[in-house]
């Protein structure tokens, strides 16, 4: 990316480049073609010049605009990280609808039963997130902790009723569809394997 004597390009790099104000600028860079008021045209060689000079929107500035930090907390236990099996394939998932939605995904460490409320809530208000996920089960203090922090949270493969949003699989509908294909296909020797930490 071209760097000016001051840093990266800027809106006003680009606006005294065309000839425009920054706020035109500024509309012409975050605005879609539908909602903008500038003539498509205009518009058009803003959008050129800004990409010509290499210019890379502010991820801060932008979410210090919309009042978010376009981030979510994914809270997992430092001693045992789901990192292995589905939840490795969930992830993933997580990271690229976040990122689709221009969010980015923080890792959160901590350990049940010694992470204290503080700490965690160290980790986390300060407009951080603007929301966090947790692939297992908290304990209750941990629950109340994320509950205090008035943070929307969902609690995935797990039940804690100090979060309101929860999302758990019908593992015994899953085990039945699972075993009943098997049967119908002629097989009557049936080895289960989990994965124990």
């Amino acid at each position: 990316m071209p760097i000016s004597p001051s840093g990266p390009t800027s809106l006003q790099d680009i606006a005294d480049a065309c000839g425009l104000s920054v706020s035109s600028v500024s509309r012409a860079l975050s605005l879609s073609a539908e909602r903008c008021p500038l003539n498509p045209a205009t518009r058009a060689r803003i959008r050129e010049t800004a990409a010509a000079m290499g210019y890379r929107a502010n991820a801060h500035a932008r979410a210090l605009r919309r009042g978010r930090a376009q981030t979510a907390g994914l809270l997992f236990d430092a001693r045992r990280p789901a990192l292995g099996s589905v939840y490795h394939q969930l992830m993933i998932t997580l990271n690229d609808t976040l990122r689709q939605a221009e969010y980015q995904l923080l890792f959160v460490p901590f350990v049940e039963g010694e992470t204290t409320a503080d700490l965690l809530a160290d980790q986390l208000a300060g407009g951080r997130v603007d929301g966090c996920i947790a692939l297992q089960e908290l304990s209750d203090p941990t629950a109340r902790a994320l509950a205090d922090l008035n943070l929307p949270a969902v609690l995935i493969n797990g039940e804690n009723p100090h979060v309101s949003a929860q999302l758990n699989p019908d593992d015994e509908a899953g085990a039945y569809a699972a075993t009943r294909y098997l049967l119908d296909e002629g097989h009557r020797r049936i080895a289960f394997l989990a994965d124990v930490h």
